[in-house]
């Protein structure tokens, strides 16, 4: 598969995983993140993800569907009676996240998206998988800053989110943190 058949793969996945070809579905997610999630882990910019969301399928973008995505995962709510409470939405969110990554381009809405993932994993119980994907976090967070992509209210509450996911991982489990070479790179530049 090639990287813009990929990102096109992240594309078309929007819509059949959310079941709906309509904005009124992408809203739908959007609102419930910005009542719930956001509330007490700010790193996306709700005024501008609104004025983004019309040109989702007329304009479509890798890193903005899986952003979209990020945010569908972060705000479901396992079932009582579920033993595995992992949703059909994570792996796919997981695979696109590699898509992307293949692509090369580390970009703001990328960041975001990851960080939405480890706050799913982290939730949810799945150390291992958070640790993981913390390190690709923190890569792809020290790529973007190296670049000026950080910069911004949006972009700093995105470095602290990165930060503060990795401290709060490190105090429920054995693993060390991932963040250390993020500071010390902030705050040398």
């Amino acid at each position: 598969m090639s990287v813009s058949s990929a990102c096109h793969a992240i594309t078309e996945q929007l819509p059949r995983a959310l079941g709906a070809h309509d904005i009124n579905a992408l809203q739908a997610v959007a609102a419930k993140f910005f009542a719930t999630v956001h509330l007490w882990f700010p790193i996306i910019s709700e005024e501008s993800l609104y004025a983004r969301l019309p040109s989702v399928y007329v304009e479509p973008r890798a890193e903005f569907s899986l952003l979209l995505l990020s945010m569908a995962l972060i705000i479901w709510i396992p079932p009582d009676n579920e033993e595995e409470p992992i949703t059909p939405l994570y792996p796919l969110v997981k695979t696109s996240l590699a898509l992307a990554e293949a692509d090369g381009n580390s970009t703001l809405e990328s960041v975001q998206a990851r960080s939405l993932v480890a706050l799913f994993e982290i939730g949810h119980g799945l150390e291992d998988q958070a640790f993981v994907s913390l390190g690709a976090l923190e890569r792809a967070a020290s790529m973007l800053q190296a670049v000026g992509g950080l910069d911004g209210e949006e972009g700093l509450s995105v470095w602290w989110a990165v930060v503060i996911l990795d401290r709060y991982r490190q105090v429920h489990s054995l693993w060390p943190f991932c963040t250390l070479e993020l500071m010390m790179f902030v705050f040398v530049i």
